[in-house]
Formats: structure tokens, C-alpha cells, sequence
């Protein structure tokens, strides 16, 4: 239990942190895997969206575009939310590469 509030104090700080990496990357997924299991949610990971999380300072937006595509060449279904919007809100969300309307918002 230590060893799960020390991380989340880390996450939390910003505190830098190891790469997980090979056999320490399994011990880290059993860990989650029995802690969800444990709090009666072991299912939870299959009802999970997969998520691409775009950060940093320039081409988020081409990036989270490309994304998109991607996914949605592929058959996946896709949401999309980037921020600031240029003349209408309606321009920060996309829902299957379709702009979401006026009514929707």
C-alpha cells in the first residue's frame, strides 16, 4: 500500500519517475490488474475507451486530426475535442470526423 501512495504522491508532485519497462512493466500491470480486482471493478479495463492523449506547445491540432484519420480508416469510432476554437465552438468537437451541429450543442 506504501509503495501505491508513494506513486500517486509522485504523479501527483510532478516528481520525475522511472520508465516501466520489461518485467517491471508486468509486476506494474498485475499490481492494477488485482488492485481493480480487489475493489470489485476487474471488468473495468475491457469497458474502457482506448484514449490518445495530445499534449505539448505546437501541432496538436494536425496531430489529433491525423489521429482521427487513422482511426477512422481503421473502422474505430472517433471523438474529438481541441481547444480553442477559431470562430465557433462547434469547431472543437468532431464525432466520427463529422463537426457536432448547433442542436447537438
Amino acid at each position: 500500500m506504501q509503495s501505491v501512495q508513494r506513486r500517486l504522491f509522485q504523479l501527483i508532485s510532478g516528481t520525475p519517475v522511472k520508465p516501466v519497462t520489461g518485467a517491471r512493466r508486468s509486476n506494474v500491470l498485475r499490481n492494477i490488474r488485482g488492485a481493480l480486482k480487489l475493489l470489485g471493478l476487474s471488468d473495468l479495463e475491457s469497458k474502457l475507451p482506448v484514449v490518445i492523449h495530445v499534449a505539448g506547445t505546437k501541432g496538436k491540432g494536425s496531430t489529433c486530426m491525423m489521429c482521427e484519420a487513422i482511426c477512422l480508416k481503421a473502422g474505430l469510432r472517433t471523438g474529438l475535442f481541441i481547444s480553442p476554437h477559431l470562430v465557433k465552438v462547434n469547431e472543437r468537437f468532431r464525432i466520427c470526423g463529422k463537426p457536432v451541429g448547433d442542436v447537438v450543442l
